[in-house]
């Protein structure tokens, strides 16, 4: 029988428990890729993926073709990451940075 997966405040570090399910492994290394890649993010990942796998779910329901369903995964993807991309902007200030810090360290 698997433990129970306890997540930390950040929703990407596991305290204790093994993991039987793929998704839960799918999610935590989304997670985890997002945090080294971005060094935040991981609730927004959490939310993002959690949203992806019940719209998954529904259409495993209404159809059998899995390769329609991850081209639509991929071209979603590729639009949110356009998107974020527009609205991103450079941060050019020590300032900016030490906003974005405390911001990331939850005012800690």
């Amino acid at each position: 029988m698997a433990k129970a997966i306890n997540l930390l405040r950040d929703d990407s570090n596991i305290i204790d428990g093994r993991l039987s399910s793929i998704g839960a492994k799918l999610l935590i290394d989304a997670a985890s890729r997002t945090n080294e890649e971005t060094g935040d993010g991981t609730t927004s990942c959490t939310v993002i993926a959690k949203a992806m796998l019940s719209e998954g779910s529904k259409f495993r329901h209404q159809t059998a073709d899995f390769a329609q369903f991850r081209k639509g995964i991929k071209v979603a993807v590729d639009r949110i990451c356009k998107n974020l991309e527009l609205a991103s902007r450079k941060i050019v200030s020590a300032e900016e940075v030490n906003r974005i810090a405390l911001v990331s360290s939850n005012f800690d």
